[in-house]
């Protein structure tokens, strides 16, 4: 098994509209590679107590998730991964949230949920084909901003 640092992590709304991206205050974590054949992978996320609640909601819903991770450095590319919370262990002030995941095709998912939210606005023509390149060049750029 390969194990990189998670330096961030996102969740993502099932709809495009539904809600907006969240960004977890990480604190520390791990990505682990199982080089198993159903190509998972583990994800330990150290972060405040305040996100107790939500995690502990999803885990007992049982409910997929959709994170984008950045392994190693900012600088690199995020990942989509499909995830469901396996365990939250509470601490004092902080949670360790532990992933089960499974490595998403990012660049169609990330097109289409853009896409999607454009046709949701009524754009048609010139203006969808303007506004998606714009929008894409802006997450290419955001993509390439080490914080």
């Amino acid at each position: 098994m390969k194990t990189f640092k998670l330096v961030s992590l996102s969740i993502l709304p099932d709809v495009p509209l539904e809600r907006m991206q969240v960004d977890v205050d990480l604190i520390d974590g791990l990505i682990i590679n199982r080089e198993d054949s159903r190509k998972r992978w583990i994800i330990e996320a150290f972060v405040d107590k305040k996100y107790a609640d939500s995690f502990s909601t999803y885990m007992a819903n049982n409910e997929e998730l959709h994170l984008k991770v950045t392994i190693t450095d900012r600088s690199n590319d995020p990942a989509l991964v499909a995830a469901k919370v396996m365990s939250v262990n509470v601490f004092s002030e902080h949670i360790s949230v532990l992933f089960d995941a499974k490595l998403e095709r990012t660049k169609f998912v990330n097109s289409e949920m853009i896409l999607a939210q454009l046709l949701e606005e009524g754009l048609q023509g010139d203006d969808l084909l303007k506004s998606f390149n714009s929008i894409v060049h802006e997450e290419r750029k955001k993509l390439m901003i080490i914080k």
